[in-house]
């Protein structure tokens, strides 16, 4: 009895061992976490559009650019986003052998809408709008997999959801050349998304002797986060520097989320040392109000018109989300990039985010007044 005791407890110590914790508290975004705007035409000029902003998704990029538009404008953005990933390993104890997988992933939701309407009030032009925007998606799955001697391991991680604002803006002209202003990102469920987001992970590890089944072990663990509310604000500055020139200014402000947080988590460990199985098994479950602080964000770009058709722009951003994590109600802070608490030397630094873009436009338009062109 002693003896088989200690097989099963030798098996059990084993295979935890085997199966690395489940991580938790992470953000794994499907798209670039800097915050861009929405629209086909700024994603051809692969997003430098901040000095740009002359359509109705300027709220989105700009609110200052919202003064361009001169008369009522409607926008309806529909995105569908695929995700593939490659990854391998040579030199990960748990992976002594080599060994890859291809990560891939989809969604597709409306990605953004909005209604702007320009007026002339106190002597000054005037544009007001009202947007949808969805902000983040989290859309992303993957199974990893690896063989070595005496012990298989596989790993299957499903994430899905993301977080979307309605945002009123206004711009106003301070003078001919120049505009500022102003956006606000109301993150609430609303009636075309839930700002909610699932995480499920499932982890099997099996222990061989001799070619026999020694040992299996289980985990799986479900993450919601449901109900996230949060405000932040966004900035802007658009100045016509020339006929040709424009020079953008955007800031999107810090800010901190709510979001109803709970976990769900089973092991379960088959010994079959000893000839009969044996199962071990344990469960655990979190249910708490967490905060997630989400980073600033600034950026400057200028555009410079060679035509009416040629349009060059180019954009510069920082974002500081090293600075970001997600508090529990003991008021730990735990790294968005990897779970793992803010003070444990081991968590993944990360320093500021600065990601540069350019793009270029050419638009096809009547050479003369008289020309009637169907299509731009």
């Amino acid at each position: 009895m002693n003896v088989r005791f200690r097989q099963v407890a030798g098996v059990a110590l084993l295979a935890m061992i085997l199966v690395p914790g489940l991580a938790f508290a992470q953000l794994n975004f499907s798209v670039s976490p800097t915050p861009v705007g929405s629209g086909a035409r700024a994603a051809g000029m692969s997003d430098a559009f901040v000095a740009v902003a002359d359509d109705a998704t300027a709220a989105s990029w700009n609110p200052a650019g919202l003064i361009q538009l001169e008369d009522p404008e409607l926008s309806f953005v529909y995105a569908y986003n695929r995700l593939s990933e490659d990854f391998s390993s040579r030199e990960n104890p748990m992976f002594d052998r080599d060994f890859s997988d291809t990560f891939s992933s989809s969604s597709d939701a409306t990605n953004f809408a909005s209604v702007v309407y320009p007026a002339y009030i106190w002597g000054r032009n005037v544009s007001f709008s009202l947007a949808y925007r969805n902000g983040y998606d989290f859309a992303r799955a993957y199974t990893l997999n690896a063989n070595n001697p005496g012990r298989l391991f596989s790993a299957e991680f499903d994430q899905s959801g993301s977080l979307s604002s309605i945002t009123p803006a206004v711009a106003i002209s301070l003078t001919n050349t120049l505009s500022v202003g102003v956006s606000v990102n109301l993150w609430r469920s609303n009636l075309i998304s839930d700002n909610d987001w699932d995480i499920d992970q499932r982890q099997v590890a099996r222990v061989f002797n001799n070619g026999s089944l020694l040992a299996r072990q289980e985990v799986t663990q479900i993450e919601e986060f449901k109900n996230f509310t949060g405000e932040n604000y966004v900035f802007g500055v658009l100045w016509n520097a020339t006929d040709k020139w424009n020079i953008g200014l955007r800031y999107d402000s810090s800010f901190t989320g709510e979001v109803d947080y709970s976990r769900q988590t089973d092991a379960l460990l088959v010994s079959f040392g000893g000839g009969m199985p044996t199962e071990f098994r344990q469960s655990s479950s979190a249910k708490e109000e967490w905060k997630v602080k989400f980073p600033w964000t600034e950026a400057i770009g200028m555009s410079y018109r060679f035509t009416d058709r040629f349009t060059l722009a180019a954009d510069v951003s920082i974002s500081d989300w090293g600075d970001s994590y997600v508090k529990d109600e003991s008021g730990n802070r735990l790294s968005i990039i990897d779970g793992l608490p803010r003070n444990d030397v081991a968590y993944t630094h990360v320093e500021r985010n600065l990601v540069a873009r350019l793009g270029a436009e050419y638009v096809f338009i009547p050479k003369e007044l008289s020309e009637n062109l169907d299509y731009l």
